[in-house]
């Protein structure tokens, strides 16, 4: 059975909401807001009409939001984004060589037996869930 069609445009879609959440590095909440608000409403982005319904949030190097939107057929779509490392932040890129390997933080039924993520992704799933938006 062939997977879902992913047209490219929601693959630009999803490629503009992750660089959207690096902007305004080192700003207030609010601020970041405002930078990540305006620059979903440039016409010609792929994001153009798309919305900020939670967040950002941010512990420790990780920052998360969820937009709204519609995707390249028009349908509505909503995007969680969890934004990556920090190139210029050491605390960020140590995060990112930490491999050690953890049990999964959920109950997952249909995992294999014995799987394991990374104690950074435990980590950050856990930050995840406890994260209020500031703004």
């Amino acid at each position: 059975m062939p997977g879902p069609i992913i047209f490219e445009v929601d693959v630009q879609i999803a490629i503009t909401l992750a660089c959207v959440g690096y902007l305004g590095e080192g700003k207030s909440p609010s601020e970041k807001y405002a930078l990540m608000r305006t620059m979903l409403t440039h016409d010609d982005l792929p994001t153009a009409g798309w919305q900020i319904a939670w967040g950002p949030a941010e512990a420790d190097t990780s920052l998360w939001y969820i937009a709204t939107g519609s995707d390249g057929q028009g349908d509505p779509a909503l995007a969680i984004i969890i934004r990556g490392t920090q190139m210029h932040l050491a605390k960020s890129l140590k995060l990112d060589r930490e491999l050690h390997l953890e049990p999964l933080p959920f109950d997952a039924p249909t995992a294999p037996a014995g799987v394991r993520i990374s104690q950074g992704f435990q980590r950050e799933f856990r930050n995840l869930l406890v994260a209020v938006d500031r703004r």
